[in-house]
């Protein structure tokens, strides 16, 4: 249970982290990208920014629930799925940084939903021996 904080928390983190980046820096990262719309990064920023919020709140109960994580995790899935659509059907407007930075965001958010996944697993196996 405590790996499953653990994850949890730097999910929240991390998430947080990149949040207040495209929020701050949308102009630096819009030109990165080679998109003119900065409202883009703003609204991503302000989206990861509640999403850590959320995650924050599912990383702090006691105990951790499953359903909140199930939807940490499905949302974290959602995200990976999402940057895959963006890179295959934009990757011609985007620069090849950019695609590169979406791809390397959701390797990352992906080993959050596997870990989050496998901290699920030992939770549902902790809870069928007691």
């Amino acid at each position: 249970m405590k790996q499953l904080k653990t994850v949890l928390l730097v999910n929240a983190l991390s998430s947080a982290a990149a949040g207040l980046l495209f929020l701050v820096l949308a102009a630096p990262f819009a030109s990165l990208f080679g998109i003119t719309n900065v409202l883009l990064f703003e609204a991503t920023g302000v989206f990861l920014l509640l999403f850590a919020g959320f995650v924050m709140y599912a990383a702090t109960r006691s105990p951790i629930t499953a359903g909140m994580t199930k939807l940490v995790t499905l949302l974290d899935i959602s995200w990976v799925l999402a940057s895959m659509v963006v890179v295959i059907e934009f990757g011609h407007v985007i620069t090849m940084v950019g695609s590169l930075i979406i791809l390397a965001i959701a390797a990352w958010v992906a080993l959050m939903a596997l870990l989050q996944y496998r901290g699920l697993l030992e939770m549902n196996q902790r809870n069928a021996t007691v």
